[in-house]
C-alpha cells in the first residue's frame, strides 16, 4: 500500500497495482492555499497516520 498526501503520487501508485492511502493535511501549503480533502479512487482516506493505523486495525 502506498500511503501519501499527494494524488499525484498515489495515481502512479494505482497505475503500478498498489493500493493507496490518502492523508489529508490541510495545512500543507499554509493557510492560503488548500489541498484537496480525498483522492476519490484511494481505497482509504484518513485524516493521520494513527487513523490509518485504526483503519488498518493495526
Amino acid at each position: 500500500m502506498m500511503v501519501a498526501a499527494h494524488v499525484e503520487d498515489l495515481v502512479a501508485a494505482r497505475g503500478c497495482g498498489l493500493r493507496t492511502a490518502y492523508v489529508h493535511r490541510p495545512a500543507e501549503y499554509g493557510p492560503v492555499r488548500q489541498p484537496p480533502t480525498t483522492d476519490p479512487d484511494a481505497d482509504l482516506t484518513v485524516a493521520s497516520l494513527t487513523d490509518l493505523a485504526t483503519a488498518l486495525d493495526a
